[in-house]
């Protein structure tokens, strides 16, 4: 299920997020303690944690009826095997995947709590016991049918109880019985903070795993799991944004000016808001978490092509996208590109998305747009997905030149003013453009040719970052891996972005796919190609290949190719990348 492999995208994601808030000398190690339990629990969950959690029982305790998972095969369904929670059509191990998830992240969330405190061995036994004797009783418990809790009525949607409360109170009780960490580091507290970057990917990382997290709680491509990611999303958005407007309200930005918003602080009320709306929550399609992926990997491909000083500030003014534009496309962002209305503008008849319901879907309540079995919410959260990337790519335009909160109302303005009309009237069957038989796949011009216009008017105007730092072409590019870290998010989550646009899972789905990878690969190969003949390189040898220049050629593949996607076959999928990937060597000489 998508939804499995987005909960354990959140590990690494939550890796990041303490990593970034620990001291230096505990960088490695905070990782490394939140990594490592994605071994341990696999193991202990096929031996017996599964069983201890689902398998039959009384309503304390399970048994080991399904100890290393010897009674599922190939055909067992959810809800077979004696098992009385319901018989819903996924595979048994499936839904043993996904639990596993959940047990992953739990226990991860123990790690800050003990991190330069605890050695390697002894925290692997104590994953281990740990989640032999308190996870997997309270998953029994309150997660399965059997369960004396869940026979109470105890409603907990995604974890609210066996994930946060239980890691919550556990990661307290451990840091009380091992003390503060500076008993066994004196000069603990002298040390800085220089991983701020790692926080902010993590945290990108975690909101779009949540989406799996919560969604994939309903066990179905349902309306219930539709609501959960838009509820996901736009809390985990208020929560953000209420810090910000705090923070630079009261000035509380530790030793910053009055005005200054605190990273760490941000970072930790997004975390909150996914917290919070978890246990009332409410699957979304695969190409909408995948698009989701996208502004994550945009920040860090963008934040490794500026300068140093600018580098966390790159990734920031991304990820805040993933703030404002949930919040303003719940308010009428989505009403007005494809609410009713005429052929230029739509309405508020669908302001804070109130004429949906859990079995409302695409297509209905007016919306002359075809009528499509996929519920409605999961369209409103794709959509929603489209509208924070494209927002996000003008943001390399304005890094250093444009502070947070002109920032964010520019976000706000921009997304109602250009990105929702243009929206309207290409997407919706209402639009003029689109009745006049305007064909953008996936794209071509309300993503990327308003963004980059938009972008570079938006530089014009404010003119050259050296207006603003006479240094600043003085400074040497020093985070290159994040940018080829960025191009492969953005190359994964792009095959959402094209394959999800035929709004279903068909041929059209598949062709869009494979054009993408095409596209991107005949664009990238292109470049090194053309590299290593000519060797443009500024500075370095004939044949030496620039990193930059073949993320950025991968890139413009992706872009090419968008607007036509699902209707071109693969060979002139081919030809455009390779097309795409000369005309950026050449603009770049």
């Amino acid at each position: 299920m998508t939804s499995t492999a987005l909960v354990y995208m959140m590990t690494p994601g939550l890796a990041c997020f303490y990593g970034g808030l620990v001291e230096s000398k505990n960088f490695l190690n905070q990782i490394f303690l939140s990594i490592v339990c994605m071994a341990i629990i696999p193991v202990q969950w096929c031996l017996f944690g599964y069983s201890f959690a689902f398998g039959p029982g009384n309503s304390v305790f399970g048994s080991f009826n399904y100890a290393v998972l010897r009674s599922f095969g190939f055909n067992n369904f959810y809800g077979e095997n004696s098992d009385p929670m319901n018989s819903l059509t996924i595979p048994s191990l499936t839904f043993v995947s996904f639990q596993c998830a959940f047990a992953i992240i739990t226990v991860a969330l123990i790690s800050g709590s003990v991190v330069g405190r605890m050695k390697l061995i002894p925290y692997m036994i104590f994953v281990f016991l740990w989640s032999t004797f308190c996870y997997d009783p309270l998953a029994r418990w309150i997660f399965s049918g059997q369960g004396w809790l869940n026979r109470m009525g105890i409603i907990d949607f995604a974890g609210g109880m066996v994930v946060h409360f239980a890691s919550g109170i556990s990661g307290l009780v451990a840091a009380i019985i091992l003390g503060s960490r500076s008993n066994f580091d004196p000069n603990v507290l002298k040390t800085g903070q220089t991983h701020l970057p790692f926080t902010v990917l993590g945290t990108g990382m975690l909101w779009v795993g949540w989406m799996g997290f919560n969604g994939g709680s309903a066990v179905a491509a349902n309306g219930i799991a539709s609501l959960a990611i838009v509820n996901t999303n736009v809390a985990a958005a208020s929560s953000m944004i209420m810090w910000i407007i705090l923070d630079i309200i009261l000035g509380k930005a530790a030793g910053q000016n009055l005005g200054v918003v605190s990273i760490p602080g941000t970072c930790s009320a997004t975390v909150v808001g996914l917290v919070v709306i978890t246990p009332g929550a409410g699957y979304l399609m695969t190409s909408t978490a995948l698009v989701y992926m996208m502004t994550p990997g945009l920040a860090c491909f963008y934040g490794g092509l500026v300068e140093s000083k600018n580098f966390l500030n790159q990734i920031f003014l991304s990820i805040v996208c993933m703030a404002i534009i949930p919040v303003q496309w719940c308010l009428f962002g989505y009403s007005f590109a494809f609410g009713p209305g005429n052929s230029v503008f739509g309405s508020f008849n669908y302001a804070v998305l109130r004429s949906f319901g859990l079995n409302n879907f695409y297509g209905e309540n007016s919306d002359p747009m075809n009528s499509l079995t996929i519920p409605s919410l999961t369209f409103v959260s794709f959509q929603c997905a489209f509208a924070i990337i494209t927002a996000a790519l003008i943001s390399g335009s304005v890094v250093g030149r444009m502070k947070l909160i002109p920032y964010m109302i520019f976000v706000f303005l921009w997304s109602t003013f250009c990105y929702d009309p243009l929206a309207r009237w290409v997407f919706s069957r209402q639009g003029w453009l689109n009745r006049m038989g305007t064909i953008d796949f996936a794209g071509g011009i309300v993503v990327h040719f308003a963004s980059g216009i938009s972008g570079l008017v938006a530089a014009i105007i404010l003119g050259s970052r050296s207006h603003f730092d006479p240094d600043v072409l003085k400074t040497g590019q020093t985070h290159l891996p994040f940018t080829m870290l960025g191009t492969g998010m953005l190359w994964v989550g792009w095959m959402g972005f094209n394959g999800g646009s035929a709004v279903a899972a068909n041929g059209i789905a598949s062709l869009a796919i494979v054009n993408t990878n095409i596209a991107a690969a005949s664009s990238m190969v292109m470049w090194i190609i053309l590299d290593i003949i000519f060797g443009k390189v500024a500075g370095q040898n004939l044949g030496v290949v620039s990193v930059p220049g073949t993320c950025s050629a991968t890139v413009v593949g992706l872009v090419v190719i968008t607007p036509g996607a699902g209707y071109v076959q693969p060979g002139y999928a081919l030809l455009i990348g390779l097309i795409g990937g000369c005309s950026i060597y050449l603009f770049l000489l």
